[in-house]
């Protein structure tokens, strides 16, 4: 495997040529198996071929390209790496790629730990996946073992949930309960009725579950446009109810493996359903981007998409009674599964802010600089800005507000006015959004802002 002496991430690993040397000269020479290990040899030419090309690519910045090769080099690497292994298992070809796969890995993660999609970490975990059929209790050895198959890491094993599954951790900017969402009563009114009351009045729930059969949900759908806060009030939820909240790391839970993605999924919910049962208390998991995992059934779906989509209608289905309440968010309603979309007890529109929700959410962004504080004071004021703030989502006003602030900064560090925001809307129309590209063309929207 040759490793580059230059990558993005400022690592210099050098190269290490010794394990696909010796597999080359291995495969040359064999006269057992001579055809195969002929295919072998040309697939490892290609496979080193391969990444030499895509590391030029990453080096350049070419960063499309890398993408498109990645599934189907990840794949090609590590059928070979289980292959030789099991035909040479003196070579120990297996462990060496995964340990050097590895190092680079943990290193990349180390400098970037929003890089767990780099193919050098699907590498690792698809070959750490690779050896999952490896007793645990086997120590790492340099030497093959009895089953032809090395062992793995007993850290990898260990951490991999957390490769799955994301806990969340507030911080300064975190929302601390539902008062941190600018306007979006209906929202708020809905997701107190659904999930809030049933959780802190478990008596009374109790009592509309018998006398009504009205029970907390167990999954609840957000759907709109990017930026208008869904995810910011799955967050404000679990503040607001102290629970512990799971998201589902979306990028790491696919895989182009037989089954796999469909076992991730069922680890990622064992996890979230250990929480709860250790809590005693109800779990918030949450996958964003629903449309990336759980596409309309066609006739082009394969067996195994049908497969993944059969286990994660079973996981929603039961979540509930396992103490799991499952939220999804997507901006693109229509093309998520409608079997899928049944699971959910609750589906929510959350959509561009009106005109008074507006001037709520940069109320409550300016109220946290010292600056701003006499501009959100003033409703006249803020009510001249949400009157040209039409279009814009929320995470875009709340950007238009650094922009202002920035502004006042800059001339003579005085207060955020008026005028800086009219300045900054000119600059950034580029940030609206246009609503009717993510409203549902199969139904009306249920609830969220509304004009």
């Amino acid at each position: 495997m040759r490793i580059s002496r230059v990558t993005p991430y400022g690592t210099a690993f050098g190269y290490n040529k010794e394990a696909n040397e010796k597999l080359n000269s291995k495969l040359e020479k064999t006269k057992n198996h001579k055809d195969v290990a002929k295919i072998y040899l040309e697939a490892n030419k290609f496979c080193m071929k391969t990444e030499d090309y895509m590391r030029e690519c990453e080096r350049k910045g070419d960063t499309k390209t890398v993408e498109d090769l990645t599934e189907f080099f990840v794949s090609m690497k590590v059928a070979l790496a289980d292959a030789v292994d099991n035909t040479f298992p003196k070579l120990n070809y297996w462990m060496k790629e995964y340990n050097s796969y590895r190092v680079e890995a943990d290193s990349l993660l180390k400098k970037s730990p929003d890089n767990y999609d780099h193919w050098v970490v699907c590498m690792r975990d698809a070959l750490e996946t690779s050896g999952d059929d490896v007793d645990e209790d086997v120590e790492v050895s340099s030497k093959p073992s009895d089953n032809n198959k090395p062992p793995l890491a007993p850290k990898a094993k260990e951490n991999e949930v957390s490769n799955l599954v994301e806990l969340y951790s507030p911080n300064r900017w975190s929302p601390i309960g539902l008062d941190s969402l600018g306007g979006m009563e209906e929202l708020k009114k809905e997701v107190t009725d659904k999930v809030i009351f049933p959780i802190r009045n478990p008596e009374l729930a109790k009592i509309d579950e018998v006398e009504y059969g009205k029970r907390y949900p167990r999954g609840l759908l957000f759907y709109g446009p990017p930026g208008c806060g869904k995810t910011y009030t799955v967050e404000a939820l679990s503040q607001e109810l102290k629970l512990p909240l799971v998201k589902l790391k979306v990028g790491k839970a696919g895989s182009c493996y037989t089954n796999q993605t469909s076992i991730n999924y069922e680890k990622a919910f064992d996890y979230a359903a250990k929480l709860a049962k250790e809590k005693d208390a109800p779990v918030l998991f949450f996958i964003d981007e629903m449309d990336g995992l759980v596409k309309n059934r066609d006739k082009d779906s394969s067996p195994e998409d049908l497969k993944q989509l059969g286990t994660l209608l079973g996981l929603i289905e039961t979540a509930r009674d396992r103490g799991i309440i499952v939220i999804g968010a997507t901006n693109k309603y229509d093309i998520v599964d409608e079997a899928i979309k049944a699971r959910f007890d609750s589906q929510i529109y959350v959509g561009l802010p009106d005109e008074k929700s507006r001037a709520e959410i940069l109320k409550v962004s300016l109220s946290s600089r010292t600056k701003g504080l006499a501009l959100a004071e003033s409703p006249e004021k803020l009510q001249s800005i949400a009157s040209i703030t039409k279009g814009f989502p929320n995470r875009a006003l709340c950007i238009l507000t650094d922009k202002a602030a920035l502004l006042a900064r800059e001339d003579g560090r005085r207060d955020i006015s008026v005028e800086d925001y009219i300045n900054v809307v000119a600059d950034n129309q580029n940030l609206k959004v246009k609503e009717s590209n993510y409203q549902s063309k199969t139904s009306a929207p249920t609830i969220g802002f509304r004009k």
